[in-house]
C-alpha cells in the first residue's frame, strides 16, 4: 500500500521520511491560487471590510470557487431533472426528490423542530 503513495516499498528512503499529514493538508487548505490541470490561476484578493467592528474578507479563495462549481452543478441537475412537470417524478428526478425529502425530514425537521414560523 505504501508503494502506491511513495513509489517505493521502503518507508524511509535515504534518510527521508515523508509526512503524510502535511501532504494531505497541503491539498486541502484554502489558498488564493486555483490549480486546474496543472495551470495555476491567481484568484482576486480584496482588502478586508469592517462591518460593525468585525473585519470581513471578501476575497475569492479556492474553497469559494469550489462552492460556486458545486452550486452550479446542483442547479443544473435540478433544472434538467424537473423541467417537465409530472405528478410523480421519474428517473433521476425521483432520486433528487428522495434526497431532498431526506434532508428536509431527517436533518432539518429533526434539528429545528416541526413548527417553524415562516412568513
Amino acid at each position: 500500500m505504501l508503494a502506491l503513495f511513495t513509489g517505493t516499498d521502503n518507508p524511509v528512503e535515504e534518510g527521508h521520511q515523508e509526512n503524510v499529514g502535511e501532504c494531505i493538508i497541503h491539498h486541502v487548505k484554502n489558498s488564493n491560487e486555483w490549480n486546474v490541470f496543472g495551470y495555476h490561476m491567481q484568484l482576486p484578493q480584496f482588502e478586508p471590510v469592517n462591518i460593525l467592528g468585525v473585519s470581513v474578507d471578501f476575497s475569492i479563495t479556492n474553497h469559494v470557487v469550489m462552492l460556486w462549481i458545486a452550486s452550479l452543478i446542483l442547479v443544473l441537475l435540478f433544472w434538467l431533472s424537473f423541467r417537465k412537470r409530472t405528478l410523480v417524478p421519474k428517473g433521476f428526478a425521483a432520486i433528487l426528490e428522495m434526497l431532498l425529502l431526506f434532508l428536509r425530514d431527517e436533518v432539518a425537521i429533526a434539528n429545528l423542530g416541526e413548527k417553524i414560523d415562516m412568513p
